[in-house]
């Protein structure tokens, strides 16, 4: 191929890549040509590869457009940083009579009359992309996987360089050369960011080609992201998630950068999510199969759904009901055990969110003010990433109000509490809370919630069911228990699931550690063990004929196996 050929091969890719109209590619095609030309294309100062307007405008006069077109086409050339007006800044020189225009470094690449490197791969199409999140490291990679290599090789836009002409240079460069550009806004200062990014969107608009931008937060951009039709994505925070400047947000743009509804985006993707090192959203997955409730609670639990994606999906877009639609707030109460926390992972899951658990040890504080500011920071983060907001112990968050306490103490709890009930009212989220001790909890508390579900100890039928499914997927499989000795403990032990639960992976432990299958004997003592953690009367697991092998795994586990009950 030869060089003209190169050349002629370059600019077509370019007029594709960047989507230039019919006349700016035409007025491109003319400064490559006098550019070519040497030095028949000096100006009237003697000065290669400089041409001015007059001469340009000459040169077009046999194609059928008007000054005016010329003018559109080549502020739009001057836009992308592929040409430079002479005398557009006070540091170029003065010049008498017409404007001096010339091909930039970014415009000699992309129309091949400088040399890059061989690249130019397939084109990736898209529009403006903004990637945020207060974590750099986790936002290259991510847009590692959208675009490939050039995401290791961020344009870094430093001093001189973070003038959006000369960036817009570079990212027609990184566009034309390798299918798609990356900018890291991290080395930007809040003014540039502020400055420079919105005029590089909307310059480089009409590119084909993908275009991704690395943000801490997108504050600077969003405005210009609803004008260029730019898609805005938070990636979930992984160390110090935040939304800065959230007293600035504007409501219109937050919801125009919001997908459609059949592809509902949390507010955090639009805006992000506030600083906080009290927390931080988590992703998990629990299956409603894993939950084993009785009957009348599995009817209770299927009715609060169907409440809660009303209230989460139709409400909010209801005028017919008085007051503030949105959110959904669920309080559990039941013994520990009871697979309250369980539920509230469940529900996560099922709405496809991450959680948000409150701990209670990193929000109270003997300052006055404090522990409120605190406690909203953690509500803020789960609403704001679309989190399911859990809050365990409820109790000691809602406690009752009593009067007569003037203590310094007493008032700040008071406040607290009083704090809680209003943010309560104000929560668009979804929450669970879950508490043991109703009695503790405010009057005022019940009416913030939606719903209210008592987890009782397992009936006998639901605990032999608990039974079967911790044991059979233990580290051995239960092949030595019969029928029989699961209705046993189903029916004669009235205990939760929780402590279902660690019996089963004793009694796995125990029989991994004798290499040996699951048997009753080892179940039986497993959870004469549980039994004595919660203080509860252990008498009833000395049952025949595995009385004598449940005490030798008591007392003496030198020589637990083989038991002497164990069936042929």
């Amino acid at each position: 191929m030869s060089f003209l050929q190169h050349v002629e091969s370059r600019y077509a890719h370019t007029l594709g890549v960047l989507g230039l109209n019919a006349t700016a590619g035409r007025v491109l095609h003319v400064m490559i040509l006098l550019d070519l030309e040497g030095a028949e294309a000096a100006d009237v100062h003697g000065r290669q590869g400089i041409i001015a307007w007059n001469t340009l405008v000459a040169r077009m006069a046999g194609d059928v457009v008007s000054v005016s077109e010329l003018e559109d086409a080549l502020i739009t050339l001057a836009n992308w940083g592929l040409v430079q007006v002479v005398g557009q800044t006070y540091s170029d020189p003065r010049l008498t009579g017409a404007s001096a225009l010339r091909l930039t470094h970014a415009g000699r690449v992309c129309t091949g009359l400088a040399p890059y490197g061989a690249h130019e791969p397939e084109m990736v199409e898209g529009g403006w992309e903004v990637l945020h999140h207060a974590n750099r490291e986790g936002l290259v990679v991510h847009a590692v996987e959208r675009v490939g290599a050039v995401a290791w090789r961020p344009i870094m836009p430093t001093g001189d360089k973070a003038h959006a002409s000369l960036l817009c240079g570079e990212v027609a460069i990184q566009m034309v050369m390798h299918g798609a550009a990356v900018i890291d806004g991290f080395s930007l200062g809040e003014a540039e960011r502020k400055r420079e990014l919105p005029q590089l969107m909307w310059r480089t608009r009409e590119a084909r080609a993908l275009r991704i931008l690395l943000l801490p937060t997108p504050m600077p951009v969003r405005a210009a992201a609803v004008a260029v039709g730019a898609t805005l994505r938070w990636t979930e925070p992984a160390l110090d998630p935040r939304r800065e400047g959230n007293d600035d947000m504007d409501k219109r743009i937050t919801d125009s950068l919001m997908d459609d509804v059949d592809n509902p985006q949390s507010i955090a993707h639009a805006c992000g999510v506030p600083r906080s090192n009290l927390a931080r959203p988590r992703r998990v997955d629990v299956g409603w199969d894993d939950l084993i409730v009785d009957t009348s609670v599995k009817l209770q639990i299927d009715q609060a759904m169907k409440h809660a994606d009303f209230r989460l999906n139709i409400l909010p877009n209801k005028s017919t009901f008085i007051g503030k639609g949105g959110g959904y707030r669920l309080l559990l109460s039941g013994l520990p055990g009871t697979g309250k926390s369980l539920m509230a992972e469940a529900l996560a899951t099922r709405l496809h969110r991450t959680v948000v658990k409150l701990d209670l040890s990193t929000v109270l504080s003997k300052w006055l003010g404090e522990t409120e500011q605190l406690i909203g920071q953690i509500f803020d983060l789960a609403e704001a990433s679309n989190s399911v907001l859990v809050l365990d112990e409820a109790e000691a968050l809602f406690r009752q109000r009593q009067g007569g306490n003037s203590s310094a103490g007493g008032n700040a709890l008071l406040t607290a509490v009083a704090y809680l009930l209003t943010r309560l009212d104000r929560y668009e989220g979804v929450l669970v809370a879950t508490t043991n001790r109703t009695q503790d909890l405010d009057d005022a508390l019940y009416r913030r919630f939606d719903d209210f579900i008592i987890l009782p100890v397992p009936n006998p039928e639901t605990r032999e069911r608990l039974w079967r499914r911790m044991l059979m997927g233990g580290l051995k499989d239960a092949e030595k228990m019969g029928d029989e000795d699961f209705k046993h403990l189903g029916k004669h032990f009235a205990i939760t699931g929780g402590l279902i639960r660690g019996a089963a992976i004793r009694a796995s432990a125990w029989a991994a550690g004798d290499d040996a299958s699951i048997a009753m004997p080892y179940v039986l003592a497993s959870l004469a063990r549980e039994l004595e953690k919660s203080d509860h009367p252990t008498g009833a697991i000395m049952i025949e004929p595995y009385r004598a092998d449940v005490a030798r795994l008591l007392q003496d586990k030198r020589y637990p196996y083989p038991f002497a009950s164990r069936p042929e």
